[in-house]
């Protein structure tokens, strides 16, 4: 078990990682790196205790430059590139955008410390409509179902909830917006 270890494949050719210019490296720093998105050519790492960047070198031996963009900060929902930048809502509740470069909360209204009683463990699903701009966001297991969409041009929140599941067994894991779809 390698917590902070990362994988590569060979340069074109995405399959082979055993091959002249594949590797293996353990990034410096504790914790456990939960996601890993990639953004503006570079690859935004979510971690138990830090949001990092790796940075692409250009050099077979030696590829990456990993720094560390935000401290203290960790994701508690997926997160989703959206443009130039990866949204996650933060384990404080608000919604956060990283770029590879800087982590900066998003700028919007939207504050889950808000909406439900917040438990900054209790993951948040977030999925994008390109149709609407906006980002959805569901807090797993909550009742009602309520969604909030943050309106990415101007940073407005509004809810809606979802139609009530009568079987305890249909419970909403999660909310995906297909491209192309009525909904999206």
């Amino acid at each position: 078990f390698h917590p902070r270890r990362i994988r590569w494949s060979v340069p074109g050719d995405l399959t082979d990682f055993s091959g002249t210019g594949s590797g293996t490296a353990d990034l410096e720093g504790s914790g456990v790196v939960t996601d890993a998105r990639t953004v503006n050519n570079r690859i935004v790492t979510f971690e138990t205790n830090c949001i990092g960047a790796l940075i692409p070198r250009g050099y077979t031996d030696d590829p990456w430059e990993y720094e560390v963009i935000a401290e203290g900060t960790r994701n508690l929902s997926n997160p989703e590139v959206v443009g130039d930048w990866c949204f996650f809502v933060g384990q404080d509740g608000l919604l956060w955008q990283a770029n590879g470069v800087v982590c900066q909360e998003a700028g919007s209204s939207f504050d889950l410390t808000k909406y439900d009683d917040f438990d900054e463990d209790k993951p948040v699903w977030l999925s994008y409509s390109s149709k609407a701009n906006s980002l959805y966001v569901y807090r797993l297991g909550s009742s009602p179902y309520d969604v909030y969409v943050v309106n990415l041009n101007d940073g407005t929140v509004a809810s809606f909830e979802l139609p009530t599941v009568t079987s305890a067994d249909l419970v909403p894991q999660s909310l995906v917006s297909i491209i192309g779809s009525n909904s999206d």
